[in-house]
């Protein structure tokens, strides 16, 4: 469904950058229309003449389609850039005053902000972000929607006095100043205060559900400045039973912690959700589990490292639980694709004693093993070995820049012999009982 969604939006984009340029190309060719002998009437016309009636044609389409806003800065700076060829400067400017003069403020400096920015670089003079902090990139939080790279062009025109402007605040007020409005600027770092013409303002501050389509007896209580709603570890409303939600509000329960906002991560959050509903219909409390011996987790551990996506997309918020069975001496209850909190809350996983598997970026505790790790942190796998609930031992596979770890001599610190030593004292204790 979400894909659909986007692949919709997409074609919409598509379709609406085709019309546009359609109509600048039908725009510039009804310019030099004029030189036909019949629009003409006969009059042999200059370069100039042509240009000239080029821009009557944009005022009245300016005065007449007033949407068509960025349709005529286009047209404008074609003219410019025809009339400078021709050393008309001082006409030049005159045709592109709006252009030259144009200024733009945009709320927020997430994704949307930045490529807002980028895309009305070319038809305004000055361009200024604003929003209470600062921007973050994606690279250093890895949370997929924070500043991505390819979003980041706008920065340099920041950072190299091109007149475009990052600022850190708040907007007090805003005033409508004839065709301009008057924003109120409280900066963040000294609380200083400054007002400013714009000619637009444009709201890019993400997302907030519409919850206006719940009756007032099932509205789901609101977190994270009322943008989602509020679930427990299965994906359903805290206060009203039996309201899971399945897509990108998901993320209320990992927000800005991993990939569940997105289609590559809410995808295993929808699968997991499935099998709790199905369970809630079969009155099963326990999670899905298989009995597995200990002498097979370590293999069990590598074909997941080798084969799990979902754990891999979902990094830190999904694991693999090896259990150890206290009915059953030498053999684990193993459960596959945990979520992070369900393991917290869930009493089931009290005093877990057992083997812990994901992938995460946090790096060794042990200074020693830290130091083999880049220090921006790479996705990586983790085993997390724990007795009664208390973690006793964890240890971290290298870093492979592949992703693909298939040289185990050179990047496995120990997993196959923590885990056998681990099992082993675990079955001497059991039997000694």
């Amino acid at each position: 469904m979400a894909q659909a969604i986007r692949l919709a939006e997409q074609r919409d984009i598509a379709t609406k950058e085709a019309i546009t340029s359609q109509r600048i190309t039908d725009f510039m060719v009804s310019i030099f229309s004029v030189s036909d002998p019949i629009e003409s009437l006969g009059n042999k016309l200059t370069a100039r003449e042509i240009l000239d009636r080029g821009a009557e044609k944009i005022d009245i389409q300016q005065a007449l389609l007033p949407h068509n806003h960025l349709e005529i800065i286009e047209s404008k700076r074609r003219l410019m850039h025809l009339k400078s060829k021709l050393g008309e400067f001082d006409v030049a400017i005159q045709i592109g005053e709006g252009v030259l003069t144009n200024v733009k403020l945009i709320v927020g400096k997430g994704n949307s902000a930045f490529e807002t920015a980028e895309s009305l670089m070319p038809y305004a003079a000055n361009i200024h972000l604003i929003s209470r902090s600062d921007f973050k990139f994606a690279w250093v939080t890895h949370y997929p929607g924070d500043l991505r790279s390819t979003n980041g062009g706008f920065i340099d025109t920041f950072f190299l006095k091109q007149q475009n402007a990052i600022l850190n605040g708040e907007i007090l007020s805003v005033k409508k100043r004839g065709e301009k409005y008057e924003a109120t600027l409280k900066f963040a770092e000294d609380d200083s205060i400054e007002v400013n013409l714009y000619d637009c303002i444009i709201n890019c501050t993400g997302f907030r559900m519409d919850s206006s389509i719940y009756s007032e007896s099932i509205a789901p209580t609101l977190t994270f400045d009322s943008r989602l709603p509020k679930l427990n570890p299965q994906w359903e409303c805290v206060n009203t039973k039996n309201l899971f939600y399945a897509g990108t509000l998901m993320q209320s329960n990992d927000y800005k912690q991993s990939s569940s906002a997105f289609v590559h991560g809410m995808r295993y959050n929808v699968k997991v959700l499935s099998r709790v509903i199905t369970r809630r219909l079969r009155g099963v409390e326990e999670w899905d589990m298989e009995h597995i011996a200990f002498r097979k987790v370590y293999a069990q551990l590598l074909s997941r490292l080798y084969e799990s996506s979902s754990l891999w997309f979902l990094f830190s918020k999904l694991f693999d639980l090896f259990s150890v069975d206290e009915k059953n001496i030498g053999y684990c209850r193993y459960y596959r694709d945990v979520p992070k909190r369900v393991i917290e809350e869930f009493q089931e996983f009290e005093d877990f004693t057992g083997a812990a598997f994901y992938f995460g970026y946090e790096t060794p505790e042990c200074l020693e093993d830290r130091l083999k790790f880049s220090d921006h942190g790479f996705l990586h796998p983790i085993l997390k070995l724990y007795r009664n609930g208390i973690q006793v031992s964890e240890h971290h596979i290298l870093e492979d820049i592949y992703g693909e770890w298939t040289d185990l001599k050179r990047f496995d610190p120990g997993y196959e012999a923590a885990l056998t030593e681990f099992f082993k004292q675990y079955e001497l204790t059991a039997v000694s009982k």
